[in-house]
């Protein structure tokens, strides 16, 4: 008989508890709250575009998209600048000067022939790349880099006959925002290509 009570007992004690931790549960639920939150983080968009222009009498005029033919002692007007189109940002450019057939196929011709003299006063060179010294807010311009390319007289030969020069743009930008110059130096700025 002893045995039927302590069951009994056993069963008694266990819906009791069972009871509890259903009481628990349903406190715990009732002060439980969830909640849906909408997070939404924007960045800023950087824009840049080169903006080469041909001056010819008074007037300045986008640079055509044929050739021009050249022969030596000339000057060509060629004027390049970059146009900030969005959020505030640095600006750098770089250019490089190619010869190539009429196929395309790059030569082996010394460029020295070509002279392209920086005439921007607020542009600075380091390591290849034309920096320039201040940040552009969206719309703004920057003062050309150069202005004029020049072709030698007495070092273009015959075999610079039926060439192509290709004269090769880079700019390349990087915010202004939360991206302060290192004691003003605008070259030093995070986040400029290694390339």
């Amino acid at each position: 008989m002893k045995i039927v009570i302590n069951k009994r007992k056993a069963l008694f004690f266990a819906a009791i508890l069972l009871c509890i931790a259903l009481l628990c549960i349903a406190t715990y639920a009732y002060y439980l709250k969830t909640a849906r939150a909408r997070n939404v983080i924007t960045t800023g968009k950087i824009d840049i575009t080169i903006v080469e222009q041909q001056k010819v009498g008074d007037e300045f005029l986008p640079y055509p998209d044929d050739p021009i033919s050249v022969m030596p002692s000339t000057e060509v007007s060629k004027i390049v600048a970059v146009k900030c189109e969005e959020e505030k940002a640095y600006i750098r450019m770089k250019y490089s000067v190619v010869f190539e057939d009429r196929k395309g196929k790059t030569l082996d011709l010394d460029t020295s022939v070509v002279e392209i003299i920086p005439t921007g006063k607020n542009w600075i060179e380091k390591d290849g790349w034309f920096y320039y010294n201040a940040p552009l807010s969206a719309g703004e311009v920057t003062e050309p880099l150069f202005e004029t390319v020049k072709f030698a007289s007495l070092a273009m030969d015959n075999k610079y006959q039926k060439t192509v020069l290709t004269l090769r743009i880079h700019a390349q930008s990087v915010q202004f925002a939360n991206n302060p110059a290192p004691d003003g130096d605008i070259t030093a700025v995070s986040g400029w290509p290694k390339s």
